[in-house]
């Protein structure tokens, strides 16, 4: 299932659908930016390590952080 997801929205980067995230505090994290029109893929502002890069991916890569975890993505992800 590919769930949609708006701009602002926070989100884990993973290798596919089924992926856990396991280490929150070494996790790729990333912003919505946009939707790429008539695709699969979003644009995203993503940080790892001590790295940002802006990026598309499609949306089966991305896992939406719930609000329990939103305050550990709020913190390291700016």
């Amino acid at each position: 299932m590919i769930m949609g997801f708006r701009p602002g929205d926070l989100v884990w980067v993973v290798s596919d659908a089924s992926h856990i995230v396991r280490n929150e505090e070494i996790a790729t994290k990333a912003v919505i930016l946009q939707k790429i029109p008539e695709s699969i893929w979003y644009r995203v502002y993503m940080s790892w390590s001590d790295k940002t890069k802006v990026t598309d991916f499609p949306a089966h890569m991305l896992r939406k952080i719930e609000s329990a975890d939103r305050r550990l993505g709020d913190e390291t992800l700016g």
